[in-house]
Formats: C-alpha cells, sequence, structure tokens
C-alpha cells in the first residue's frame, strides 16, 4: 500500500501546459470514476486549481502507481508524454504526504499562505468521498492535511494580510503603471477572485472600477459590493476604451478577449497604454494580445516577482508552519503504521478468540448442569477479559515499533502461531468496498 502523486504545479509547469490539465467542476466526477478504476490503483482524490492539477492515489507499487498516473494524464489531457516526463513531479509515501499538508497550509502556492487553496483541498476531498473514490487511507490523509492547514492559518501568521494570486495582480498592476491613483480598471468577471481583487483595490485612490460578466446580475451585484459600476457585456469595446487596467477572472475555458477584438479599441486610445492581467487558467485573454500596439499583456506566472517578494516579507512565519505541519504528519505517519500492522493484528485477535471459544464450548459441555446462567455468563465475561489483557501488551508494543521491527515481530508471530495473515491490499479492498457501499446507502 502506498500513497502516490503525479503533480503539475506553477512551481515547474507553465501555464501553457497546466491549463491543459485542468477539470472543470463539471466534469471531476466523471474523471475521478475513470481515475478511481484504474488497474493499480486502488482509489483517487484529484485536486485542480489555477495553479496546480494533483492526482492523489493508492498503489501496490510506487512504479506501476506512478506509470498508471501519467497514463491517465495523458490520455485525459492529451498532452504529450514528454511534457509530463520533464514538467510532472512524481511523490510517494512519505513525500506525497509531506507535499499535501504544505499544499494545504499555503506553503506551495504561489502566493505564500494563499487562502483559497485549503479550501479547494477539502473541496477536493469531498467529491471524492461524494463520489465514491476516497477510500480509508486518502480519506485520513486528506482529512488529517485539512487539520494541518487549518492549524497553521489559526496559530502562525500564515495568512496575515492580503495574501492572494488576486492581491498580488492588483500589485502587478500597481507595479507595471508606477501607481494605480486615479486609473481606472475594469473586471473581467465577477466570480471568487474578482471578489478578493475588488477588495484589495478598496485600499487605492481610483478614478472607476466597472465589473463586466456574462450574467449581468452578478457584475451588478460585485459593483455594489464595491462602489462600481456594472457594464453589459455587449458594452466591453466602448468601456476598454476608457479604462487604464483590465483584470480577467471569468472562469470561462476559452478566450473571451482576442487581438482582433481590441486593436481597434487601441486605435482610438490616443496611444494611451493598457494593462491586462489574466489570472484565469485557462487563459480568458489570448496570448496574442501582446502583439497589439501599446498592449501589455500579463498572465498569471507574471506574477512571480510579486510572489517572490511577498515569500521574502513573510519567510519568518514557514518555520512555524513547518513545525506544526511535522507535528500532524507523524501523527498521520503513525496511524498508517497501525493501519498496515490490522490485518495481522486481526488475525493473531481471531486465532485466540477461536482457542478461547473451543474451549468455552468444551468447558460448558462439560459442566453446564453444574452452573446458573449468571454463573456462566460471568465466567465467560472473564475469559474475555483474560483475552483482551493477554493481547493487549504485545499490540501497543508493535504499534509502538519501527517499521523495520514490526515487520520482524510480525513474521515471528505468524510462525509461532500458525497465521493465516490475510493480504494488506485485499483488507485495504474489502474496507473501500465496505465504505463505498455505505455511502450508496446513504448518499
Amino acid at each position: 500500500m502506498h500513497v502516490v502523486l503525479l503533480g503539475l504545479s506553477h512551481a515547474a509547469t507553465p501555464v501553457e501546459i497546466r491549463e491543459r490539465a485542468t477539470f472543470s467542476a463539471r466534469a471531476l466526477p466523471a474523471t475521478l470514476s475513470r481515475l478511481a478504476a484504474t488497474p493499480g490503483l486502488h482509489e483517487a482524490v484529484l485536486l485542480s486549481t489555477c495553479n496546480r492539477t494533483e492526482l492523489y492515489a493508492i498503489a501496490d507499487s510506487v512504479a506501476d502507481g506512478h506509470a498508471a498516473l501519467a497514463r491517465f494524464l495523458q490520455a485525459e489531457t492529451e498532452l504529450p508524454a514528454e511534457a509530463i516526463a520533464v514538467h510532472g513531479e512524481l511523490l510517494s509515501d512519505a513525500d506525497a504526504v509531506t507535499h499535501l499538508f504544505r499544499v494545504a497550509a499555503g506553503l506551495e502556492s504561489l502566493i505564500l499562505g494563499e487562502g483559497q487553496i485549503l479550501g479547494q483541498v477539502k473541496d477536493a476531498h469531498a467529491t471524492a468521498l461524494e463520489h465514491g473514490t476516497a477510500g480509508v487511507v486518502l480519506d485520513r490523509l486528506f482529512r488529517a492535511a485539512v487539520t494541518a492547514g487549518k492549524r497553521a492559518r489559526t496559530e502562525t501568521d500564515i495568512a496575515r494580510g492580503a495574501v492572494s494570486v488576486s492581491s498580488a495582480a492588483v500589485e502587478l498592476a500597481r507595479d507595471t503603471l508606477g501607481g494605480l491613483s486615479g486609473k481606472s480598471i475594469l473586471l473581467l468577471g465577477a466570480g471568487k477572485m474578482s471578489e478578493l481583487a475588488a477588495r484589495q483595490l478598496g485600499g487605492y485612490d481610483l478614478g472607476r472600477v466597472m465589473v463586466a460578466n456574462r450574467s449581468f446580475e452578478s457584475a451588478q451585484q460585485l459593483a455594489a459590493a464595491v462602489g462600481g459600476e456594472a457594464i453589459a457585456w455587449i458594452d466591453l469595446a466602448p468601456s476598454l476604451a476608457q479604462v487604464d487596467v483590465v483584470l480577467c477572472s471569468t472562469g470561462a475555458p476559452h478566450h473571451v478577449l482576442t487581438a482582433s477584438d481590441l486593436a481597434p479599441v487601441m486605435r482610438d486610445r490616443a496611444e494611451r497604454p493598457l494593462v491586462l492581467i489574466d489570472i484565469s487558467v485557462p487563459r480568458n485573454l489570448d496570448p496574442a494580445l501582446r502583439e497589439v500596439p501599446g498592449v501589455t499583456l500579463c498572465d498569471i506566472d507574471d506574477l512571480q516577482a510579486v510572489a517572490t517578494r511577498n515569500r521574502a516579507e513573510r519567510a519568518g512565519v514557514v518555520d512555524a508552519v513547518a513545525a506544526i505541519l511535522a507535528a500532524e504528519i507523524d501523527e498521520f505517519q503513525s496511524w498508517v503504521q497501525t493501519f498496515q500492522l490490522t490485518p495481522m493484528i486481526t488475525s493473531l485477535r481471531s486465532r485466540v478468540e477461536a482457542m478461547r471459544e473451543l474451549e468455552w464450548h468444551r468447558f460448558t459441555g462439560k459442566h453446564q448442569t453444574e452452573f446458573t446462567p449468571e454463573q456462566l455468563r460471568l465466567v465467560e465475561e472473564m475469559t474475555r477479559s483474560l483475552v483482551n489483557k493477554i493481547l493487549h501488551q504485545p499490540t501497543a508494543e508493535l504499534k509502538r515499533m519501527t517499521p523495520p521491527q514490526q515487520r520482524r515481530h510480525a513474521s515471528a508471530l505468524k510462525a509461532l502461531f500458525g497465521l493465516k495473515v490475510e493480504d494488506l491490499s485485499e483488507h485495504y479492498r474489502r474496507k473501500i468496498d465496505a465504505r463505498r457501499a455505505r455511502l450508496s446507502a446513504n448518499p
């Protein structure tokens, strides 16, 4: 039983590849089902955000598990195998566990301490549970990671201040223009990212803030919340002629603004520059916009300078978060060790219990008439208690041992007691099947 991970993230994968490996919320259930049904994998969770796509699974073999994940990602995204090999991060067991904990705590985010990632990890876990692809181990792993992430945010300053991709985009606009005082800004999109950006913009002495969205009602709601103006999508071109910055995050799976859309607008701006910042993945602004005179186009990968500055300013908090994560990781790893011992402990208990029952039936067969029912009940209770007390010490000692010690002692117990220990993977599959049956019965 191994935790295996294949990830594409901002750390090593450019946006033009990441955007081809994103999975929409609508497509996620079917994708998860196919992933969990992949030969060699036993359960699955898929985390897909603007800055990372990560596939978590349980496999009998690390090498086979990683190979299965790579084949799956290639088939689902049509990315070249070479691109996945070059940019993909393959981790397993303790490394994969540590990585997820760091992701949940915001240590692996483009913007250190970014708050949305914890909710995204929770959502990925919830979706996998809902659709029956997260079994015993990944359920426990993701619950532990979320707990660690919450502790990091409440017990340290990792979440202090404006820490989000949206806030970094606003800083990038400020740096590019040399300030935002008196500038007019158009928010393309009215979702969470645009809302976060609008809040950040409240700290600047802006000229105008306009909001455009396919749903005019959503644009009105966000504009009202930030004291801005809602713009109908059909009026986008006149608005583009008036603003200094466009910050785009629509969630559309395609380009919403192209070079041909903007070229006529720029001719009427009398050489006044326009800054476009696209924080969507997939990108919503056509990369060809960089060729339009007077336009400066930035995408999410261009936030790196802001991210580096942010990380330097907050470097002192990383050690405090890492200490919290270390404690939570140790607790999870202890659970894993205990879980891996479960078939051995179950077999040992079953063997001793079978001996107890055999002797109990022999005893009652010979002496049943000599005792009252209450006396027999007390004697049987005493035999059960004795078995529990005898097994408690070796069980507790096994759990405290290192994995190599556990393997040696488990082998000795198997030989001494003649145990038929169920293979962990079979034991594990039965638990997963039982959990899926409960989920199906209680959706």
